[in-house]
Order: C-alpha cells, then structure tokens, then sequence
C-alpha cells in the first residue's frame, strides 16, 4: 500500500500472502503479529523467524514467549476454544539467526522459504541499555541485509524494514524523511558537506576493534594498550565487572558509545541503524522497500486493547519511580518535546506501508512521530502522569495508596550535580554507619547509592531524549494515511493527531502500566512458590 497504490484496501493487499516477520519474541512485532492474525484472516502464513533459547527450540520459544502474551486475549475471546487451530494455521515458526549467513537456515531451509515467501517484515533490532557494538552491527546494520538477500532470492519480493526516528543523529529543528547518504557524519550531512568514511570499511574497522577487544580480555592481557581509555573507563563506576565475558561486553559497549559520538549519534542503537538503513538503499536492486522509522514507542492507543504493554519501556521506569515518590526531580526543561507514538499506531503504519509487488521503483521512507502534528511537552507529560497516578495510583505494601508529588523538572547540569552530591553524602553516611555499627542504616545508604547509580546510568542513554527536540516530519506519512478508503483508516488508524495526551496517560498508558506491573509481579509469586529451595 502506498499513495500511489491507494485503490486495494489492505485486506485485498495481504490476501494469500505469506510473510516473513523478524524480531517476533519483541514488543513491537507481537503487535504486528497479533493485528494480521485478527484483521486480515485471508492472509496465508506468518512465518516468525526466531533463535532458538537456551534450552528451548524456536517454537517453544514462539509458545512460550509470543502466543502467551496477553495481547493476544481479545482473540482468544474471539475465537473461543479455536485459537489454538487458527495460531497453529497462520503462524509457523522458523528457528533462525538474523546475524547468521542464510539467516541461520540450512540450504534446503533456505529455499523453502525462498519459494513460499511473498514479502518480509523486518522488525528485528538490538537495543539494550549498553548495547555491545559488535552485536549492534551483526543485528542492526548486517542483518537488514541478509534479509534484503533472501527478498532477492525469493524474487524481489518487498521488504518493510522497522528503523527508528533517532537514526537522524544529534539534530534539533526539522528531520526530514529521508535517507542519510552512505559515508556521512551527522555534521557533513548536516552542513553540506561531502562523505568522510567508506561505510563498508568502517563497518569492517569496528568489527575487527570489537574482536581485538574480545581476544585480548580472553587471553588475560587487560594491560595492554588497547585498553586505555575504553576499559578502565568501564570500570569508574561501582560495579566490579566480575568475569572476562562481562568485562569485554562492557568495553566493546564503551567503545561503541565512543565511535557512534564521534561520528554524531548518542550511541550505538541509532548509528548502527543508520547504517543499515544506507546499505539496504543501495544494495536494494529491484527489490520493493519501504523503512517505517517510529519514535519513542509506547502503550497501545486503542488495539487490541488500550494501554497494552510489556516491560518497562523507555521512560515508563521514570513513571514507577514518579509513582512510588522516588523522583523528585529530573534533569530537562519543560518546554522539550517528547516524542511518543501508541504501539499500535505503529503497527498499522507499518501494514499499510508495505510496497505492492513488482514495485521495483519504490523506495519510502515513513516517519511515525508526534513531534510535528501533536507535540507533547515535558511539563505536559509531567501533569498528565502526575493526574494519572493519583487517579491510578500505586500502592504501599501496606495497602496505602502513594499520591506523589509532582516531578520537578531542572536543568540536566543542576541535576547531575544533585545527584553526585547525594552520592557523595550517601558514601560518607554508609561509612560512618558501618564504624558505629548502625548497620541498618548503612545498608540503607548502600542501596540509596545503588538507586542513584542506576538513575545516572538511565540517565546517561536517555538524557539526550530529554534535552533535545527534533521535530520529526511526517508529511509522507500523512500522506499515506489519507491515501486509504476511509473504511482501511477506521481499521489501521495511525494518525496521531487524534491522540488526547492527557486522556492517553490517564485512562489508557498509566493503568495499562499498572496491570503489567501487577501481572509481572503474580508471574514472580508463582515462580518463587514452584521454584527449587
């Protein structure tokens, strides 16, 4: 579907067709998953490409980590005792490795898929916390391309890659949708300029950094001069990196965080998705692609139920924090622009965008973002989460409701003085404490430390979200969006113009977050009653 394609509604455009998801166990792709099941019943297979566990295969991984999850309850209600039938029917798992040549399959596996393929949603993305720079680039930068491989061998079929917004660096003002030609920094692009490295070669350069890392903490040499100035900086911090496995994970992190500031990202999650999406535009060939780039993904709006989500995402870490009183201030300012879209919205987009086939001249790039048709500021989200919890609070173990007070936002370089001050303060309390024996006091002065260590952290990855505004346009976006009939709007709505920022937070996000905490916590009681003493 595209605006130049606007005659087929969505459901005619899936009819019969067998898809190709990547990156099902995420959040973002069980939403994907769950709306062509419920929506488009004539489409033919989702085939889910997923790594096989530890001890489990791809399809128990699928059955426990997927088809389990709550946002698939509506259509167990749906289909009564047949959901069973109609998940086996529609979705196949294929247990496979998106850093792995021929995505990890056999050749036989390989061109079985090939042949039965008709078009590819790759949803796949590493995006931890620290994310280690060599997996960043097999998932984020190498695997769109093992994908854009088999589109080709299975006949250049389309592919819909998933990028995100932050993809366009450190920049404040207008982002445009638009791909940054290979070989540029965020400055050369920027001010005009012409490329300054071969992407190919960068690529190779950081990837044989990362594994000179890797062989030289596995060989014991932790003196050698590659270490200076990117592990001994991983280990400022109180944490006492306890193996060799961890300690190269955090120095090849470092060292991506290093490369990926240099080059004018904030880390590695943005740069190495940057240069996937440079190699997929010019290595595509006659292949159909479309790159949906969401902002800040959050709760679902309306589907399959509001306030849908899983795990503590993004900023919702600050809302428990906001909720329980333990934030009294963060570091910003109130007239930034948060950029957030419902995770649902993100999946009709990405639906609706997928190109027709033998399209071979289409390249789109779709912007999924609020920043410019519905802004949310930090002083608006502050006074719609702050309305939220007292309307939804959470609770005292005791029972007690918690009314937190309303977060005061500071300047980001007041706030991280604050916080090394309270440090500082909390290290000589514990001190003292453990000399006079007040050993309940210094244990609770170890674990203020440890909160504030764990917020500085936070604050490190996503203090950028709170001090910068891009503005992220949306006009081919909207575009697409007004290209469908009017009954394909109602069912793939994506518009975000619609969205209630206080009504989202208070009747949909907050008690969605709720119930997800509540139904975390029971999950954790049941395992604690049946696991091994």
């Amino acid at each position: 579907m595209s605006p130049q394609n606007s005659s087929a509604s969505i459901t005619d455009r899936f009819r019969g067709e067998n898809i190709l998801l990547t990156g099902t166990t995420g959040f973002l792709a069980k939403s994907i998953l769950e709306k062509i099941i419920r929506a488009i019943p004539e489409v033919g297979r989702v085939y889910v490409l997923v790594r096989p566990g530890r001890f489990a295969s791809a399809r128990e991984r699928v059955a426990r980590e997927v088809i389990v999850s709550s946002i698939f309850n509506r259509l167990r209600a749906l289909h009564d005792g047949q959901f069973d039938n109609l998940v086996g029917s529609k979705v196949w798992p294929i247990q496979g490795d998106l850093t792995k040549d021929r995505l990890g399959l056999s050749a036989e596996e390989y061109a079985e898929i090939a042949a039965n393929v008709t078009c590819i949603i790759n949803s796949a993305a590493a995006c931890e916390f620290g994310e280690q720079l060599d997996r960043a680039l097999n998932v984020n930068t190498l695997g769109p391309g093992r994908v854009l491989q088999l589109a080709k061998d299975a006949g250049n079929i389309p592919v819909l890659h998933v990028s995100t917004c932050y993809v366009n660096g450190i920049r404040e003002g207008d982002i445009a949708e638009e791909v940054m030609p290979s070989g540029h920094t965020v400055a050369t692009f920027k001010n005009g300029l012409p490329p300054v490295f071969d992407v190919d070669s960068e690529i190779t350069s950081m990837l044989e950094q990362c594994a000179s890392i890797r062989e030289k903490v596995a060989a014991g040499d932790r003196d050698n001069k590659v270490f200076a100035g990117v592990v001994r900086s991983t280990l400022t911090n109180d944490r006492i990196v306890r193996d060799r496995q961890q300690f190269a994970n955090n120095a090849v992190a470092h060292l991506g965080k290093q490369i990926s500031r240099r080059h004018g990202w904030v880390d590695p999650y943005p740069f190495t998705k940057s240069l996937g999406e440079q190699l997929l535009v010019r290595d595509r060939g006659d292949v159909p692609l479309a790159i949906v780039r969401p902002a800040i993904i959050e709760s679902t709006f309306t589907e399959p139920v509001p306030g849908w989500i899983e795990g503590l995402r993004m900023g919702n870490h600050l809302i428990v924090a906001m909720g329980k009183g333990k934030l009294p201030e963060f570091g910003g300012r109130d007239e930034n622009i948060l950029d957030l879209v419902p995770c649902d919205m993100v999946a009709n987009a990405i639906l609706a965008a997928i190109p027709p086939r033998r399209a071979f001249d289409r390249c789109d790039v779709y912007q999924i973002a609020s920043s410019s048709r519905n802004p949310l500021t930090h002083r608006e989200l502050n006074a719609a989460v702050h309305k939220a919890l007292h309307e939804h609070p959470l609770y005292e173990r005791g029972g007690q409701p918690i009314l937190p007070k309303p977060v005061k936002i500071i300047p980001i370089e007041r706030f991280e003085r604050t916080l090394e001050w309270k440090r500082r303060a909390l290290v000589v309390l514990r001190f003292v404490c453990s000399r006079l024996g007040l050993e309940h006091r210094a244990r609770w002065a170890a674990l203020r430390i440890g909160t504030i260590r764990r917020l500085r952290e936070f604050f490190a990855h996503y203090g950028f979200y709170a001090s910068h505004s891009p503005r992220f346009l949306t006009d081919k976006a909207q575009a697409l969006f007004e290209s469908l009939s009017a009954d394909d709007q109602a069912k793939f709505p994506f518009d975000v113009a619609c969205i209630d920022w206080s009504e989202y937070f208070v009747e949909r996000h907050v008690p969605g977050l709720r119930r997800m905490l509540k139904s975390s916590s029971r999950q954790s009681e049941i395992s604690s009653k049946h696991s091994p003493r």
